[in-house]
């Protein structure tokens, strides 16, 4: 008897704008931001779907989602501080966008997985 495994899906990369992120629009460079958080954003996204947990305990999906966040998206932020990256605002857009990856890698709706079981 062969089993098979269903082969995870493909992540798109995320094609967030300057604006989407609310970076400093204005200053030069800010595209380059915008991809450079965009491709840590991937990165994370790509770490959920390989290391979230079967069981989906709330404290193990919280530390996978968390590790996922510093791992990824804070040194991106750092790396893209001057443009804005370490504002509150692209923080809650990374930390919105993982929390829906999550729920999507599992199957699960808001009421099921809220934002603030992440946060």
């Amino acid at each position: 008897m062969t089993t098979t495994t269903t082969p995870p899906t493909t992540i798109p990369i995320p094609k967030l704008s300057a604006n989407d992120w609310q970076l400093y629009s204005s200053m030069q460079g800010v595209g380059i931001a915008a991809h450079g958080m965009n491709r840590a954003l991937h990165k994370a996204m790509v770490y959920l779907q390989k290391n979230l947990p079967p069981l989906h305990t709330r404290s193990a999906i919280h530390e996978v989602v968390g590790s996922a966040y510093r791992k990824f998206m804070e040194p991106a932020m750092d790396s893209y501080g001057k443009w804005g990256a370490c504002d509150t605002e692209p923080r809650q857009e990374a930390q919105q966008r993982l929390s829906d990856a999550a729920r999507k890698v599992l199957k699960m709706d808001k009421d099921e997985l809220d934002f603030y079981d992440l946060w």
